[in-house]
């Protein structure tokens, strides 16, 4: 079963947006905490190593870009990081800085539980 005991970090600051995606990856068997700003990813992210990051870009604190060069640098995670944004930043960029994926907003559930289900499947095989 897709999701089955895997743990899911969300970083996302609209906490309508965050419940929905919650919701959404609990019913797909996930396990999910959140934070809603940057200083508390990177609080939480001491003391947990989940096995994907769903970050947004433009989050209180420290913004997204921040965290993720702290994730890769600092924290030393290889944890697959999908971002999230409305930003017209390119993914190239967000490649460069260390990110495994990229999801424009506005978002369907759908298509975020696709592309979880495909970074996983990904570090699986590994």
């Amino acid at each position: 079963m897709p999701g089955q005991n895997q743990l899911i970090f969300l970083v996302e600051d609209d906490s309508s947006l965050c419940r929905l995606i919650q919701l959404g990856l609990t019913m797909g068997g996930y396990r999910v905490q959140t934070a809603s700003d940057g200083d508390e990813a990177k609080s939480k992210l001491l003391d947990i190593t989940p096995d994907l990051i769903i970050l947004d870009l433009y989050i209180p604190g420290c913004d997204g870009l921040q965290v993720l060069d702290w994730i890769r640098k600092e924290r030393c995670l290889n944890t697959p990081v999908l971002i999230l944004s409305a930003a017209g930043i390119s993914e190239k960029e967000l490649l460069s800085h260390g990110a495994n994926g990229f999801l424009p907003k506005p978002i369907k559930l759908e298509t975020i539980a696709t592309r979880v289900t495909e970074l996983l499947a990904t570090v699986g095989q590994m």
